[in-house]
């Protein structure tokens, strides 16, 4: 190995567009109530998914019973499932 490098002829590479949005991933941050992140986890441990695919599952099942534009949808869907876990919990 060199002890020293010329890096004045080295090439800057730009990360590209993403092309399909669909196959990439992105990392957000996400506030849930522990009471419904215990019940991810519980319900992803039952199917042996982690629960952040699930959630990703139940969301993109949302967007497609719903509509990609559906306003409101989403908000009404977690009322749902929490109004579902309230009854049962």
């Amino acid at each position: 190995m060199k002890k020293e490098y010329n890096l004045k002829k080295m090439k800057v590479l730009k990360r590209g567009p993403v092309i399909d949005a669909k196959q990439s991933k992105v990392m957000i941050s996400l506030r849930l109530d522990g009471d419904i992140l215990n019940w991810l986890v519980n319900a992803s441990d039952e199917k042996r998914v982690p629960y952040q695919t699930l959630i990703n599952s139940y969301l993109k099942e949302a967007m497609d019973r719903h509509g990609k534009d559906g306003k409101g949808e989403l908000r009404k869907l977690i009322q749902e499932e929490v109004h579902k876990i309230s009854k049962t919990g």
